[in-house]
């Protein structure tokens, strides 16, 4: 249990991964980001492959802290067998390895409500004639 009696709740941002460390920064600084706004939230990030830390390791990390909800955030763009084959079956594992916890994913950012209309507007509408 956190503050107030509330379950510890926990925020991870799940990427796929890449050989170039330069790759990652931009993630990393979305993560920063996220933490600055939002300071009495958790949020992580986990890989796929290529990078550390990988999805089980930050669920273990997590529930070692104390946390039993977790909410895995796809940060990809569209749906692909990454996130509809690889994502549920780590879920699957980390559930087995955690049957305490509920461990939940979202859609990817396309599936996100409003997102592809803020692209819409600013790519296109806002692009230069």
């Amino acid at each position: 249990m956190g503050d107030n009696g509330c379950m510890k709740t926990a925020t991870i941002f799940f990427c796929h991964g890449a050989r170039a460390a330069t790759w990652r920064v931009p993630f990393d600084r979305f993560l920063e980001q996220c933490r600055v706004s939002a300071p009495h939230q958790h949020f992580d990030l986990a890989f796929l492959e290529l990078m550390e830390p990988e999805l089980p390791v930050v669920v273990d990390d997590l529930v070692s802290q104390g946390f039993v909800n977790l909410q895995v955030v796809p940060l990809f763009l569209a749906p692909g067998s990454h996130t509809q084959r690889d994502l549920p079956e780590l879920l699957a594992r980390c559930r087995e390895t955690h049957p305490e916890l509920t461990i939940e994913a979202g859609g990817t950012l396309l599936e996100l409500p409003g997102l592809a209309q803020w692209l819409v507007e600013r790519l296109v509408l806002k692009a230069p004639a």
